[in-house]
């Protein structure tokens, strides 16, 4: 090896392995980031001075809610990857659908699992679906900032990361992905950034969701 060359760090992709049981750094991003986004959803809604009064949604509406929005993401984000992305090989190997523990998630997909959560469970409940997609907006960049650090944990985008430091952590910088693997999690801190200095605005529906999100690659 060359004097001056400095090799990648081999991660091990699966962070615990009991028996035949795996669980990957990947799967813990979405347990972690789901968890973390309900214990903020929750705290937001205790903030009356956020809505101009009472929340429209209240802490047993969340609760029920993080079960819709969990399956609406691994639904979405699965069925889009499966459609979109190497739809042929699952034609072959339908089996292989349900290994998610392999990895094979639509941003996308999951986007889209997670508006459908939104809009059935406020249909289901009688609520205002831009409150709820207001506070599902403001958590979301706790999820997407883990699973995309997850994303750096396998070798073929640690050169990502080291990019993403170089300019700062930030895919408006030029912290895109060259091979659109993955989108540098630095962006997610300032997407969390942007929605928490809107939560104050709560009281004004789609506040926070009108923030919008930028262009994001599938994994």
């Amino acid at each position: 090896m060359p004097f001056l060359v400095i090799p990648f760090p081999a991660f091990d992709p699966i962070a615990i392995a009991i028996g035949p049981i795996a669980i990957r750094w990947y799967a813990l991003g979405y347990i972690f980031g789901i968890v973390l986004g309900w214990i903020y959803a929750r705290a937001l809604i205790k903030r009356p001075q956020l809505w101009n009064g009472a929340s429209p949604i209240t802490l047993l509406d969340m609760d029920d809610f993080i079960l819709w929005v969990t399956v609406g993401i691994i639904l979405g984000g699965r069925t889009g990857y499966v459609l979109f992305y190497n739809l042929p090989f699952f034609i072959q190997h339908p089996g292989e659908i349900l290994e998610l523990w392999k990895g094979g998630m639509s941003f996308h997909g999951g986007f889209l699992g997670c508006v459908a959560a939104v809009m059935l469970f406020c249909w289901k409940r009688n609520l205002p679906t831009l409150s709820l997609g207001d506070i599902t907006c403001g958590v979301a960049p706790i999820g997407i900032f883990l699973v995309r650090l997850t994303n750096f944990i396998e070798v073929r985008v640690i050169a990502e990361l080291l990019h993403c430091v170089a300019c700062g952590g930030r895919a408006s910088l030029g912290c895109a992905p060259e091979n659109g693997i993955a989108e540098c999690p630095g962006d997610e801190v300032w997407r969390f950034v942007r929605a928490g200095t809107a939560n104050h605005k709560l009281q004004d529906s789609g506040c926070v969701g009108s923030l919008g999100r930028g262009g994001h690659q599938d994994h």
